[in-house]
């Protein structure tokens, strides 16, 4: 990705931060796991983590060398099941085809193999998958963020196959954000009341003060009612008094995002295989 020419005082600092495709375990802050800034030759790099088929924290450069935001983004796809009494991961797909284009499903014990089932057979995100955005300060900033908006790349119509019903009981919510609908011109992100075991936990929005010792965790939720959407998350911040604004997508490439409104929603159990089931989520 080429660099963007360093801004001037009086100019708005703005990054993109990526997240490379790549299936490993997770090394990012979330949920108690670590966030690890890394340098790349003179320029700032940020951890990452697709929203999509993955779960290895990338790079991206900022823009010149030495310079770019004063923060770190990371983003974990899905829910941490340790924070859900049931193991709940946040993670619904739909997949193009029917359930017999489907191979069983084997071993599904933990977060990343069922990432790593979905991106085997390109499966597209749906209602019910989160994304968990943990934004930190780097040493010596205290960064205000001011507001997270959602910028549409491309719509087509929603994808046709198999929604994959995980059901899950809730846990404990961090600071939680809807998009109310990818289907409009300008989704509206706004902040939901979280649940902490059945104990509701009033929502908050922005503005958030970050610091390296105190970092942010949101789990952001998408929805649309009739599209497969291609689309970005851009974070507005200041720091030293400085405006930027900070573009989050996969490896340069949007995330990606279909209704379940065009697909059949199907569970899998060991014993019976891939089976319809009565109702379909929102989407």
């Amino acid at each position: 990705m080429s660099s963007a020419p360093e801004p001037t005082p009086s100019e708005s600092a703005k990054t993109t931060v990526n997240a490379k495709t790549k299936r490993k375990k997770v090394l990012a802050w979330i949920g108690g796991a670590l966030v690890t800034p890394v340098i790349v030759g003179l320029g700032i790099a940020y951890m990452a983590d697709a929203f999509g088929p993955s779960s290895t924290p990338a790079s991206a450069e900022g823009p010149g060398a030495g310079t770019g935001p004063p923060l770190t983004a990371v983003v974990s796809y899905g829910n941490e099941a340790s924070s859900s009494p049931c193991g709940y991961w946040g993670l619904d797909w739909v997949f193009a085809g029917g359930p017999s284009q489907l191979p069983t499903v084997s071993g599904m014990k933990t977060r990343d193999s069922l990432i790593n089932f979905a991106a085997a057979h390109h499966a597209v995100p749906t209602y019910g998958s989160n994304i968990t955005l943990t934004i930190q300060a780097h040493a010596a900033h205290s960064v205000v963020l001011t507001g997270m908006q959602v910028i549409v790349v491309q719509r087509r119509p929603a994808v046709e196959g198999v929604y994959m019903v995980s059901g899950g009981c809730g846990g404990i919510t961090p600071r939680w954000f809807l998009i109310d609908s990818l289907d409009a011109d300008q989704p509206q992100v706004t902040a939901q009341d979280g649940q902490n075991q059945g104990q509701t936990i009033p929502a908050i929005s922005f503005p958030f003060t970050v610091s390296e010792s105190d970092p942010e965790v949101f789990m952001v939720s998408p929805n649309a009612s009739s599209h497969e959407v291609d689309w970005k998350l851009e974070l507005d911040w200041i720091a030293d008094g400085k405006p930027g604004k900070t573009v989050i997508d996969d490896s340069g490439k949007p995330f990606q995002f279909t209704a379940s409104s065009a697909a059949k929603p199907y569970e899998y159990s060991g014993d019976k295989g891939w089976t319809p089931v009565a109702t379909q989520g929102n989407g």
